[in-house]
């Protein structure tokens, strides 16, 4: 028979795993992935999911009402706030480029 509070402890070891491992993901795909907009999306996507499970884990060994409103709202905030500002990172990093390419190619003749 389960103890009180092993499944909750159960499913904070799976998602303190599970984050970890998608951590570690994002941190390998900023260092091995070839430009800054592949790089933008390893950390956007993967850090993102990665810092939900990480939070769902506090809250499943802290478990309040007053805590599971805040990291509800921690993680509703963070994954819309980090595809805005992987979006205007790309758009920004896409228009100095080609604006690197039109001053350059002037140059050469």
């Amino acid at each position: 028979m389960a103890r009180e509070g092993e499944p909750m402890s159960l499913l904070a070891i799976f998602s303190l795993g599970l984050g970890s491992l998608m951590l570690i993901g994002a941190a390998i795909g900023l260092h091995r992935f070839p430009n800054a907009l592949s790089r933008l999306h390893a950390t956007s996507k993967v850090g993102g999911m990665a810092t939900s499970f990480l939070l769902i884990a506090l809250l499943c060994l802290q478990p309040s009402l007053g805590l599971a409103i805040k990291v509800i709202l921690i993680i509703v905030l963070l994954h819309l706030t980090a595809a805005q500002s992987a979006q205007i990172i790309a758009r920004s990093s896409t228009s100095s480029l080609k604006s690197h390419n039109d001053s350059s190619s002037g140059d050469i003749k």
